[in-house]
């Protein structure tokens, strides 16, 4: 049996999904979000965390899921990509698990090839299966550029 990894479990609509604990830096209360104009559609807008600007994106809208977030248990999972800092929005954020590797299988091919670097793999616990995102390929080269102008 070969050692896993530690992540974080959060939930999208019915779905769950976990990210390593090394990918997220802290998980937050909703906090006050200001809109900005003209930007994506899964850019909710920028919060002010610990004096530091941060973009907050709805992960729903970003990975097309439908639904909105409910705000009675969302958190904000404050993550690193790149040199860049931001909040994700989830619907609740469940339980740090450890997975371990043999209970981790590869995605199927059903996955776009843009997609297929973005989730790092399925793990099925029980009778529950968790997608597992690779943080660091959330976003693309044209997002982040798009995000760092603001």
């Amino acid at each position: 049996m070969e050692l896993g990894n530690k992540y974080i479990i959060f939930q999208l609509g019915e779905q769950l999904y976990g990210a390593t604990i090394d990918q997220v830096r802290s998980i937050e209360k909703i906090m006050d979000v200001t809109s900005l104009p003209g930007t994506p559609n899964y850019l909710m807008g920028v919060a002010d965390l610990r004096g530091i600007i941060t973009p907050v994106i709805d992960m729903k809208k970003l990975l097309q899921i439908p639904g909105i977030i409910e705000t009675d248990e969302a958190k904000i999972l404050i993550v690193h990509i790149g040199e860049n800092q931001f909040g994700l929005v989830v619907d609740v954020a469940t339980d740090v698990i450890n997975i371990e590797s043999d209970f981790i299988k590869a995605s199927p091919n059903v996955v776009g090839e843009a997609n297929r670097a973005l989730i790092s793999g399925l793990a099925q616990l029980q009778d529950k299966i968790i997608t597992l995102l690779d943080i660091d390929h959330l976003l693309s080269t044209n997002d982040l550029d798009e995000l760092n102008e603001l």
